[in-house]
C-alpha cells in the first residue's frame, strides 16, 4: 500500500509539474503567436501601403496623362486655327492684290478711252476752227 501511495504522489506531482509546464508553454505560445501574428499584421499593412502608393502614382500618371493630352489637344487645335487664319489671310491678300489688279486695269483702260475720246473732241474742235480760220 505503501508503494501504490507513493506511485499515487509521484504520480500526481508529476501531472501538476506537466500542467504547470503546459500552462507555461502555452502562454509561451501565446505570446509567440501574438508576436509572431503583429509581425503578419505589419507585413501584411506594408504590403498594403506600398500597394496603394503603386495605384496612386499610376492614377497620377494616368491623371498627368490625360492631362497633358487635354494641353496638347488644345495646343494644336490653337496650332489649326492660327494656321487656318493665315491660309485664309494669304488667300484673302492674295485675292485683295488680284482684285486691285483687275480695277487698276479697268480704270487705266477706262481712262484712255476718256482721253482718247477727249484727243478726237479736241481734233474735231481744232480741225472746225482751223476751217472757219482759214
Amino acid at each position: 500500500a505503501a508503494l501504490r501511495a507513493a506511485t499515487t504522489i509521484q504520480r500526481r506531482y508529476h501531472g501538476y509539474r506537466v500542467r504547470v509546464e503546459m500552462r507555461r508553454r502555452a502562454s509561451a505560445v501565446l505570446v509567440i503567436q501574438g508576436a509572431w501574428r503583429a509581425h503578419l499584421s505589419h507585413l501584411k499593412e506594408q504590403a498594403r501601403d506600398r500597394a496603394v502608393r503603386l495605384i496612386q502614382r499610376w492614377w497620377l500618371r494616368i491623371f498627368r496623362l490625360r492631362e497633358w493630352r487635354t494641353r496638347v489637344r488644345g495646343l494644336a487645335v490653337r496650332l489649326q486655327a492660327l494656321w487656318r487664319r493665315k491660309t485664309v489671310q494669304r488667300k484673302y491678300a492674295l485675292k485683295r492684290r488680284l482684285a486691285l489688279s483687275v480695277q487698276s486695269l479697268c480704270r487705266s483702260v477706262r481712262c484712255r478711252k476718256e482721253l482718247h475720246l477727249q484727243d478726237a473732241a479736241a481734233l474735231s474742235i481744232q480741225l472746225a476752227w482751223r476751217r472757219r480760220v482759214a
